[in-house]
């Protein structure tokens, strides 16, 4: 008797993460499906292939998962679970439908949300046992980056709507749920640089954070700027936007520009998630350096630490505006940065040529 129906597996995760929980079980499904030709003495179809395809329409899951569960809580299947869950394995690290190798971190995801999904079915798992399932070791491509003019490009392509979205992930290094997520209350325009306040609740972590945001995001927000509700709302329904929604306009604008170079499971070089590398490495470059901007990305143990240092919030503001020289997209914005840094050095070396002068007269 299965304890829980898939829809409210769904539900009990936020949107972002329910898509990747329903990914998982569609792996699941094929993985079943798997099992059931062996079981039928069926060699299994070429994954990727016509057959496997049409084979796989045809298959109903839901039947052979409940008498599978059904074997599976049986006492004398203790030891039969983990010689599944080690073939699972196997079948994960490729897409049955497509072929397409997939990541090991990736399958290890799926594996992790088909595990509990087990044991809401009410099927017993030994974390020990678990842990001592293989994988194999994780094949590290080169990863091309995202360049100021890719993203730069990408923009240009854009409404004003998504330029916002996408001028604020880039400026705040924010994930692009919680942009979504982002109130009007949650920006504070009265700071120079704006900051934004992050509750917990919407953070990946569930620790709240804040950031900030300057040149073109912060132009962005002050001419739209309202009281209350959504910064970024769907223009149809006034709801939240959908990140599937979001990803598919930043995949067009992205294959109008070419930028379609793929690693070997199929996965793109350049993402939305892009955005957030790009911003890390620049502001690391400020005088905060690199705590610092893992601090602003919400990595736990660096903006624990930052914290504990002793930083205030006006602290993070100046590492943040020493650091924007080099995270602005605008070439103008660039070089008025770097007229005003001219103007201050030369002004310091005068100031050095004048106190030169005065310590050889005495």
């Amino acid at each position: 008797m299965i304890t829980i129906s898939r829809s409210t597996f769904y539900k009990r995760y936020i949107p972002s993460t329910a898509r990747v929980v329903k990914t998982s079980l569609r792996k699941w499904d094929q993985f079943c499906f798997v099992m059931s030709l062996e079981q039928r003495g069926i060699v299994p179809f070429e994954p990727g292939t016509q057959k496997y395809v049409e084979n796989f329409a045809n298959f109903n899951p839901i039947l052979f998962e409940s008498e599978f569960f059904l074997m599976m809580r049986k006492d004398e299947n203790k030891a039969k679970k983990y010689v599944v869950l080690d073939a699972l394995v196997q079948s994960l690290l490729v897409d049955g439908k497509t072929g397409r190798n997939l990541d090991v971190n990736t399958a290890r995801v799926f594996f992790n949300f088909i595990c509990a999904w087990w044991r809401l079915n009410e099927i017993d798992l030994d974390p020990y046992k678990l842990k001592a399932i293989k994988w194999p070791k994780k094949i590290l491509e080169r990863v091309q980056g995202i360049s100021r003019k890719n993203i730069s490009d990408i923009i240009a392509l854009c409404d004003d709507l998504h330029k916002g979205i996408f001028y604020v992930c880039v400026y705040s290094a924010m994930r692009i749920d919680e942009v979504l997520s982002m109130s009007w209350s949650w920006i504070d325009f009265d700071k120079q640089p704006l900051k934004i306040s992050i509750p917990g609740k919407y953070t990946k972590t569930k620790q709240d954070r804040i950031t900030f945001v300057g040149n073109e995001a912060a132009t962005w927000l002050k001419s739209h700027k309202k009281n209350d509700g959504l910064v970024f709302s769907s223009p149809r329904t006034g709801n939240k936007m959908y990140y599937s929604a979001v990803w598919q306009y930043f995949s067009n604008r992205r294959m109008k520009l070419n930028l379609v170079q793929q690693k070997e499971n199929g996965r793109h070089h350049i993402k939305i998630h892009s955005f957030r590398g790009y911003a890390e490495n620049k502001l690391g470059r400020g005088t905060g350096g690199s705590e610092f901007a893992h601090s602003i990305l919400g990595h736990r143990e660096n903006l624990i630490s930052y914290n504990q240092s002793g930083k205030t919030d006006e602290d993070a503001a100046a590492d943040y505006e020493s650091a924007l020289p080099f995270l602005a997209l605008s070439e103008q914005t660039l070089k008025d940065q770097n007229t005003d840094l001219k103007n201050q050095l030369q002004m310091v070396q005068a100031d050095l040529q004048r106190l030169s002068k005065g310590w050889l007269a005495t």
